[in-house]
């Protein structure tokens, strides 16, 4: 059974997607969203919202932020939109969330891992890891639900 962090980062991820792949605004993404899944408990429905809000008035940001750690000769367009879904949210939550990193890292692998094959769960694994290192992001409180 899955936590109520990690279905409300999966539902993040999800929205994320359907900004990359539709002409929807992040408004029209959550209604949508919302009367397709019906998901009515509060604290998912409220952190998933934030998530991806906080991923959407990031974008941009996150995006250049991981094509500056792809590997040389690899281009960002070459990335799938669930990739970049993935990374907009989980860069989102590790510079400003408050849960501890360890958990986040393994959630979005764990995201990245059900919706892909294992070479792009550990590309998502590792990017996300080097940019953990580079800015010295590291908490350690305990995560409550």
């Amino acid at each position: 059974m899955k936590t109520k962090r990690l279905l409300s980062r999966e539902y993040a991820v999800q929205m994320m997607y359907h900004v990359s792949v539709g002409d929807a605004s992040s408004d029209e993404v959550l209604h949508f969203f919302w009367l397709s899944h019906g998901e009515d408990e509060k604290f998912v429905k409220d952190f998933a919202e934030d998530l991806f809000h906080k991923a959407y008035r990031n974008m941009n940001y996150n995006d250049e932020l991981v094509r500056k750690y792809l590997k040389k000769g690899w281009s960002y367009d070459r990335l799938g939109e669930v990739e970049k879904a993935v990374f907009r949210v989980a860069l989102a939550e590790l510079f400003e969330g408050d849960a501890p990193v360890y958990a986040i890292l393994d959630d979005y692998v764990s995201i990245a891992s059900s919706y892909m094959d294992e070479k792009s769960a550990s590309l998502v694994n590792g990017i996300l890891d080097k940019i953990k290192s580079e800015f010295d992001i590291d908490r350690d409180r305990v995560q409550r639900d």
